[in-house]
């Protein structure tokens, strides 16, 4: 494969998880600054408090997310496959740790979730994977 060509496919490759973090940064800051607990608000919790200091980080984990996926396409873009799988890491490590924080048993039913948690095949971060190491061969 040519370097013009490998360098299209892995900048297109490097946009899905650009678009996921995306999508992290925009419900982080709905929910972080908008709805909350919504109808639920019955102070048991966190997740039930109008105001809990638990809502106004999300959007700072959210923000680390999208600036990841950002580095990432930007790293891809300028053929920096070490510092796009750096971006990568820290943009998966803040999503499934931030993801655990929230505590809604995410985990017991993935299927509820986008597909941005599964199926493997198809997740965001083996195609920002495969975005640094299409670059990774031509640096």
């Amino acid at each position: 494969m040519n370097r013009s060509v490998s360098h299209t496919l892995a900048v297109a490759l490097a946009i899905i998880p650009l678009a996921a973090s995306l999508i992290v940064l925009l419900m982080t800051l709905v929910f972080g600054l908008g709805l909350q607990c919504d109808e639920s608000c019955t102070g048991e919790d966190w997740h039930h408090t109008a105001g809990a200091w638990q809502w106004e980080v999300q959007p700072i984990v959210g923000a680390i997310v999208f600036l990841s996926g950002l580095a990432l396409f930007v790293s891809v873009l300028g053929s920096r496959p070490g510092r796009a799988f750096a971006a990568l890491a820290l943009g998966a490590l803040v999503t499934f740790l931030g993801a655990a924080w929230t505590g809604d048993n995410w985990r017991d039913s993935l299927e509820r979730h986008p597909p941005m948690m599964a199926p493997p095949r198809n997740h965001p971060l083996l195609r920002g994977a495969g975005s640094a190491a299409l670059r990774a061969d031509r640096a």
